[in-house]
């Protein structure tokens, strides 16, 4: 750390403290949640997909009972290899500890690890005390903490693009020729890579340097920018799609298409139907042939996988078409669904009902502490937003922006509570922000005679 306030900052008692305090409540929540999942919800699949791929048998669904066996990839495959990883190395040096474990205790270290990028980046980009009122946001944010003990992708995911946006230069554009530049640039397209391997939503990070760019520079100066940017983001486009062109070349080959996951059809779907309520459901207009096709067997994956997949998509898309007056009260429905409460997280840890370890009271009072929680941050973020571009914080604005944006995958699809979550974590820079202002606000008003 050559940076020699970036050493004085990161001496601080007040820092280690936050960071400290983010670790152990993260610790503290899985101890008590970090459960082996039940019931056919995501971290259930998560769990079976590790063990296959831990065992050898690849990316594979070994079928049963009206489920299709072969080849899948209806999950992106980052955050199943990450676990299957987990799960290899404890079964090769004799440790029984569950996966559901496992996943927990690496996503503490995640999550506490993402605490600690946002304070850089607050450092970096704004000053020392917004850096640890972001600090204070994200590692207290009640539904980042619950996430950690599930196996959700959510955790995994906004730890790479912390990362890259840390390991992205400031004010990259004005540096190009350089060799640390360009290896930066690099470095930011290999993890936009793994994040977008984890969840393709994630699809924003891409734009973050691009944006920063039409926000610091007036422009009568973009014209003179194009070579350099252009050569930029060349640079992360390949190295990004060397991370993701193994695995898309993987699914050509089974399913037919680039494509990182092939659940884009029921995500559609669930959201575009004549019943879709802007949320998540196995609505029959959607399934019902789906279920018939399994039960009737005779077809497997990845057969089956790409004819789900395809379909539905154009089930959806020919609904989508045919009535368009249904969208703007749709985009409303999907809207509340995603956004109007923050609990998924404290339901995902429990199984969603399916494996309740908490009192009615413990639920309903860590319910009101998530709810809480996220309004005040959510109240606090869009002023911040604001209070950043007037502030001419470009880059910090760009990572914000570019945070806010990844809302828009569920807009069109359809909404739950935990998509919003990685939104939350990076918008915490705009709520830094905007604490750091108040206070500053605050110590005049007492100074003042």
């Amino acid at each position: 750390m050559s940076d020699p306030d970036a050493r004085v900052f990161w001496r601080r008692r007040g820092v280690l403290g936050v960071i400290g305090v983010a670790f152990i409540v993260r610790v503290a929540w899985c101890v008590v949640a970090a459960r082996t999942p039940v019931g056919l919800h995501d971290p259930s699949a998560y769990e079976r997909l590790a063990q296959i791929m831990a065992d050898g048998d690849g990316y594979t669904i070994p079928g049963g009972t009206d489920i299709p066996a072969g080849a899948t990839a209806y999950y992106p495959i980052g955050y199943p290899a990450v676990l299957a990883s987990l799960r290899y190395l404890a079964d090769a040096v004799g440790v029984t500890t569950s996966t559901a474990v496992l996943g927990a205790i690496l996503q503490s270290i995640l999550g506490t690890l993402t605490v600690a990028g946002l304070m850089e980046l607050g450092r970096r980009w704004l000053a020392p005390s917004a850096a640890v009122a972001v600090g204070i946001a994200a590692g207290l944010y009640p539904s980042a903490v619950f996430h950690t003990a599930p196996l959700l992708s959510e955790t995994m995911f906004i730890a790479l693009c912390v990362a890259a946006l840390i390991v992205l230069p400031d004010r990259w554009w004005t540096s190009t020729a350089e060799r640390a530049t360009i290896g930066r640039l690099a470095g930011f397209g290999v993890l936009t890579g793994f994040a977008l391997l984890t969840r393709p939503v994630g699809l924003p990070l891409a734009l973050a340097p691009a944006v920063a760019v039409l926000l610091a520079e007036p422009p009568n100066r973009w014209r003179q920018l194009v070579a350099p940017v252009l050569a930029s983001a060349a640079i992360v486009c390949v190295a990004c799609g060397v991370v993701l062109m193994p695995w898309a070349a993987r699914n050509h080959a089974a399913f037919g298409s680039w494509t990182l996951s092939t659940n884009t059809g029921d995500n559609l779907c669930i959201g575009n139907n004549p019943d879709a309520t802007g949320g998540f459901g196995l609505f029959p207009w959607c399934f019902a042939e789906v279920e018939r096709v399994q039960a009737e067997g005779g077809i497997d994956r990845p057969a089956f996988e790409s004819w789900r997949n395809d379909s539905l998509r154009d089930k959806a898309t020919r609904w989508m078409r045919e009535n368009p007056g249904r969208q703007p009260g749709l985009i409303w429905d999907r809207t509340k669904a995603l956004m109007s409460n923050d609990t998924d997280g404290l339901d995902a840890a429990q199984s969603w009902g399916q494996d309740v370890f908490l009192s009615e009271r413990q639920r309903s009072v860590l319910g009101a502490i998530a709810n809480i929680g996220y309004w005040m941050l959510l109240i606090s973020a869009v002023p911040g937003t604001l209070l950043l571009w007037r502030r001419r914080a470009h880059t910090a604005l760009s990572a914000v922006i570019a945070g806010w944006l990844m809302l828009a995958a569920p807009l069109i699809t359809f909404g739950t509570p935990r998509f919003h979550v990685p939104t939350m974590v990076l918008v915490c820079i705009a709520v830094g922000a905007s604490w750091a202002a108040l206070a500053e606000r605050a110590r005049r008003y007492v100074r003042s005679p």
